[in-house]
This record gives structure tokens, sequence and C-alpha cells, in this order.
């Protein structure tokens, strides 16, 4: 709350501000407080967004999974180096 008593407007940052955010923690160039206090928002709101990047990279990754791998019938690789 303000000084008044009434609360105050959320602040709302736009995508690339979060992503600045977040690539500061990220980096340890500023902890999430320093962060907060630089961005004029709440500790919980950096928390929230290296949340919400976390689970879109891996909703991400999930969606496209990589090549499948396959066994390796090591055997018969060898017998067809042979003929």
């Amino acid at each position: 709350m303000s000084e008044n008593g009434a609360r105050r407007k959320p602040r709302v940052l736009s995508p690339e501000a979060k992503w600045e955010i977040f690539l500061e923690v990220t980096s340890r160039e500023t902890t999430q407080a320093e962060a907060a206090r630089r961005h004029s928002v709440d500790v919980s709101t950096v928390i929230g967004i290296r949340r919400a990047v976390k689970d879109a990279a891996l909703a991400a990754l999930a969606a496209r999974p990589g090549r499948r791998a396959t066994e390796r019938n090591w055997e018969l690789e060898q017998a067809q180096r042979e003929v």
C-alpha cells in the first residue's frame, strides 16, 4: 500500500522487460531483489517471470522432441562390414 493507504496500480511489464529481468537474474548479473527494485516490481513478480520462462521452455522442448534413438544391432553391423 502507498503512504495514504490506497493500493498502488500494478506495473505492467512488456515481454522485452520481462526477458531483460530474466537474463539479468539468470546470468547472476544481479539478485532477484535488486532486479525487482530496479524495475519497480515486487520480488514475487521476478520469481513468477523465472517460473514462466522455465515452464514455457520445457513445454516448447516437449512439443518438439528430437529424433528418436534407434537401437543399434552391433552384430548385424559387424557382419555387414565383413561382407
